[in-house]
């Protein structure tokens, strides 16, 4: 039970943390083809502002539910007792942008919302998301391959993010690696 409130909490508090005063940039809207979205996407990178060092495996995957609209599905194997914990979502997608509405079973819902920066052959997937309380920002983001690949190291997938977010003019956002072993 403690690793799906720690799971819970991951999922439901991370778009709370501040980083630092500042700002969000913009992010200029795109066409983005949403059926490539779409499937399973693993974590391999995570931003340390939203970092959670109970899970490993961490996954997500998307179903398009009618044009623009879709249905997401969060897991997670946690560290502790290597059980899978699950959550979902729904929601809206525009271009390169989409918010999600989660389903907390203890904190009830949860908006948050990214931006596609990059998606290279249905391959990889950068994202990126900042949101702003009072004077305090937060920048997040993942790196997500459709397929894992453990002989890549921290440095091969770090810079892939970093020049996907150099592209974008966005700055550097620290990030750390997702454990992802034995994750199926």
């Amino acid at each position: 039970m403690l690793n799906i409130f720690i799971f819970l909490c991951f999922v439901g508090g991370a778009f709370a943390q501040s980083s630092g005063n500042g700002f969000c940039i913009e992010i200029p809207s795109e066409n983005f083809d949403n059926e490539k979205l779409m499937g399973r996407w693993r974590d391999v990178l995570i931003s340390k502002t939203i970092s959670d060092k109970e899970m490993k495996c961490q996954e997500v995957n998307f179903t398009l539910t009618a044009p623009e609209e879709y249905k997401i599905i969060y897991s997670a194997r946690s560290t502790e007792d290597n059980e899978y914990y699950s959550i979902w979502g729904k929601g809206k997608i525009n271009g390169n942008f989409f918010n999600t509405t989660n389903h907390l079973p203890i904190f009830g819902l949860n908006s948050t919302s990214v931006y596609v920066i990059k998606s290279v052959n249905e391959l990889y997937l950068v994202l990126y998301g900042c949101e702003c309380e009072g004077s305090k920002c937060t920048s997040y983001g993942w790196l997500k391959f459709r397929q894992l690949n453990d002989t890549l190291g921290f440095n091969y997938y770090n810079e892939i993010f970093q020049n996907a977010l150099r592209e974008k003019n966005i700055p550097y956002l620290e990030m750390e690696a997702v454990d992802t072993t034995n994750c199926p």
